[in-house]
């Protein structure tokens, strides 16, 4: 049992989550089409830790939408194919990644569009220092909730602005609609729905004092499945991890160590996933959740926040 003014912060951080993800992604979109116009370009985002799951999360959702690749940094050096007219985004929760400082200059002396999402530290100072466009993460960094929301939809305003035609216009459409399914599962998940009609509460009863293993059967479900992981853990402190949906009779797949597999499915999730993964599972249950919403970004917040409530609910 956490103490009652920690239960009363995370339960106002995720109450606060929508307002959160619309200001962060109209203003990282604004902020970069005042600085990189409208004509769509290659993007490459450089982020470490968690800044590194929204960004993959991100390359997830908007990829399907653009024609120009997405890439997200595997190294702290930045790639020869690297040129002018791409767009750099530098991504850090703390801001203080040093390495990004070195790899931004080198990206402007390419001529690159340069872009920053950052909590504070060397980034922020060299966005403000020079006029790159800036989503400035320092108001909600203090609780990992609200942080991430604005993380990934900060970068999800910047990146949808270079990437995608008419500076995302459309996909703001759509993430607008995201935020709004938000609001609505906010109101479903939270304390005052009915115990037997909320599903957040639902998933927290079945997962309470085991060891989630989390997989993803498609595109997005596999880019959300860390992130669950990860937050599941932060949030309400259940150990987990992520394993890989191997083919029925493939036993070269590593099989994480775990009491229940949650299976997260989506729109192109293969109709064979869960048997699939019960002729490899060892542990005791598996629980299938199918993501929800009509786009890629509504399927991922859904599970986002399910599992958000879940972890509230397990933690107090």
């Amino acid at each position: 049992m956490t103490d009652t003014t920690q239960d009363a912060s995370l339960y106002d951080s995720l109450k606060r989550v929508p307002e959160t993800a619309r200001a962060a992604f109209e203003n990282g979109r604004l902020a970069m089409v005042s600085h990189a116009g409208y004509a769509p370009r290659r993007v490459l985002i450089d982020a470490s830790g968690e800044a590194r799951l929204a960004a993959n999360l991100v390359a997830s959702v908007i990829g399907r939408e653009s024609t120009h690749p997405i890439v997200v940094q595997t190294d702290r050096k930045l790639p020869a194919w690297v040129e002018a007219d791409d767009v750099v985004i530098a991504a850090s929760l703390t801001g203080t990644a040093s390495h990004c400082v070195a790899l931004l200059s080198e990206a402007a002396d390419r001529g690159c569009g340069i872009a920053v999402a950052a909590g504070g530290g060397h980034l922020r100072d060299m966005a403000d220092a020079q006029k790159y466009p800036l989503v400035d993460l320092t108001g909600s960094a203090s609780t990992g909730v609200r942080a991430f929301s604005a993380l990934f939809f900060g970068l999800a305003g910047l990146t949808a602005a270079a990437a995608l035609p008419g500076a995302g216009r459309a996909f703001g459409a759509d993430a607008e609609a995201a935020i709004v399914l938000l609001e609505a599962l906010r109101d479903a998940y939270g304390p005052a729905a009915p115990t037997l009609a909320n599903p957040a509460r639902m998933v927290a009863e079945a997962l309470q004092g085991i060891r989630p293993v989390f997989y993803g059967t498609d595109g997005v479900a596999s880019d959300v499945a860390p992130v669950v992981s990860q937050r599941t853990w932060q949030i309400g402190a259940v150990a987990s991890t992520v394993g890989i949906v191997a083919p029925a009779g493939d036993n070269t797949a590593p099989h994480p160590e775990g009491d229940a597999a949650v299976l997260l499915s989506g729109a192109d999730s293969p109709p064979d996933a869960a048997n699939a993964l019960l002729s490899h599972w060892r542990g005791e249950s598996l629980h299938e959740i199918t993501l929800s919403g009509n786009t890629a970004l509504e399927q991922a917040w859904s599970a986002i926040m399910l599992f958000d409530w879940a972890a509230f609910y397990m933690a107090v």
